[in-house]
């Protein structure tokens, strides 16, 4: 659980007009974080296992001691995340449930696992308001709230999602390419390990299991079986405790525990150089995306797979198919929000906190369906990528609009898919609003 996820709980209990005077006074803001705790600790917040309990322990200072400037930061940002819920939703909730793990059984008709997705619902906390009048009669009303922060409004948005690639890829439409991409891949890294064998290479000595002189005779480029060969070798690692295990070669970039095993085979030098070697092949720069990067981006822009591509890009940030996707019970209402809280303090705790920015799940429907017949493109941009990591950005356009701006990055394990990093544009948040004014929001 984020801890900031804690702060949003225990503020989403206290007025508004509360919170509107802490955002501009000191000696307010400080009294809030006590009210805040105490808010949490209570009964109104309900989880499910000890998420409550660990991140009570955690935010609660010791006797005679002030909370961290970073635990007042989450304050300040939740406190614009609380004020812009209440532009939804301007009444103080019954009860609000904590996600994780393991969701409250109260809730968990509400949890979703689909489109590839453990947590298709990405709800932090859930709203229950109780009995409301609806246009149909009564109604049990629940707000699902996706928590994001941010100190300064000029600052970067946090990532949306943050996924395998492959779960992108799981349509039945798009098992083709899931292939495709998979060949890409496995022959790319094939062909770099046959290169770090080449005399002077990171490899050049390798003896651990298969030697460097048998990784040359074989043929990556022209033969899958040998790229799959090449692909899939191991090595032998001793790990600290003594015992022996198998690593993928491609793995030897480098971890501590790795750097510490004493494997006699493989020099630490070798690890380090090979390292570097696969880590600066996946470098690209503003005038050129490496190879891997590439051949994935050409994939995905195929007229006949990137309409697909682009729905299910969206789907999985944006949630776009949740409403139809739960079960609601008769007399039970669902709404989805994303909220982003903006706030900090300075040294002397003094909070600034500004405007959330809020997209309820409704208005950013109405805002993909406004772009529904326009044609999907993926677009290399070369002001955002930028050398020395194993990345590259890229836009999703809809004809000419804007609407997510990615990132493929590997974070640590070069076997698997790279990481899928998504945000929205700004040009889309404003497409966004213009959804909310079309249905009334």
């Amino acid at each position: 659980m984020e801890l900031s996820e804690a702060f949003y709980a225990g503020l989403s209990l206290v007025p508004s007009e509360t919170l509107e005077k802490a955002s501009t006074d000191t000696e307010s803001f400080k009294q809030l974080y006590n009210l805040t705790l105490q808010n949490f600790a209570s009964s109104r917040v309900v989880d499910a296992g000890t998420t409550k309990s660990q991140a009570l322990n955690k935010i609660t200072p010791k006797k005679g001691e002030e909370p961290p400037i970073k635990y007042y930061n989450d304050l300040a940002s939740m406190i614009s995340a609380v004020l812009g819920t209440r532009q939804r939703r301007p009444t103080i909730p019954q009860v609000v449930y904590l996600t994780g793990t393991k969701w409250p059984s109260d809730i968990q008709k509400f949890r979703i696992d689909g489109f590839g997705m453990k947590d298709y619902n990405s709800s932090d906390v859930i709203l229950s308001y109780g009995s409301q009048q609806g246009m149909f009669g009564p109604r049990n009303v629940y707000l699902g709230v996706s928590l994001k922060k941010k100190p300064m409004a000029t600052s970067e948005s946090p990532t949306m999602i943050n996924n395998s690639f492959n779960t992108f890829l799981q349509a039945p439409k798009l098992k083709k390419l899931e292939q495709q991409i998979n060949d890409i891949r496995i022959k790319f890294y094939a062909n770099l390990i046959k290169e770090a064998c080449l005399p002077g290479g990171p490899l050049s000595g390798l003896t651990n299991g298969t030697s460097a002189a048998d990784i040359l005779r074989l043929d990556p480029m022209k033969n899958k079986r040998d790229a799959d060969k090449i692909f899939a070798l191991k090595v032998k690692r001793v790990k600290e405790n003594g015992k022996v295990e198998n690593i993928p070669l491609l793995n030897l970039k480098g971890t501590d525990e790795i750097a510490k095993g004493g494997n006699p085979r493989l020099p630490i030098k070798t690890r380090q150089d090979f390292r570097k070697f696969v880590n600066e092949k996946l470098y690209s720069s503003p005038n050129k995306v490496n190879p891997l990067f590439q051949a994935f981006l050409d994939a995905m822009s195929d007229p006949k797979v990137s309409n697909t591509i682009a729905d299910s890009l969206l789907n999985k940030t944006l949630k776009l198919k949740l409403y139809d996707s739960l079960d609601l019970y008769e007399g039970t209402d669902f709404e989805f929000l994303l909220v982003e809280g903006v706030g900090q303090v300075n040294r002397n705790i003094q909070p600034s906190v500004v405007s959330a920015n809020v997209s309820d799940l409704s208005s950013m429907m109405v805002a993909v369906l406004m772009l529904k017949n326009l044609p999907t493109s993926l677009v290399f941009d070369k002001v955002k990528t930028g050398t020395g990591a194993a990345r590259v950005n890229f836009t999703l356009l809809k004809g000419k609009y804007k609407i997510l701006d990615i990132v493929l990055r590997y974070k640590g394990n070069f076997t698997s898919m790279p990481q899928f990093l998504g945000t929205t544009t700004t040009e889309f948040k404003k497409l966004v609003k213009q959804g909310a004014k079309i249905i009334g929001r």
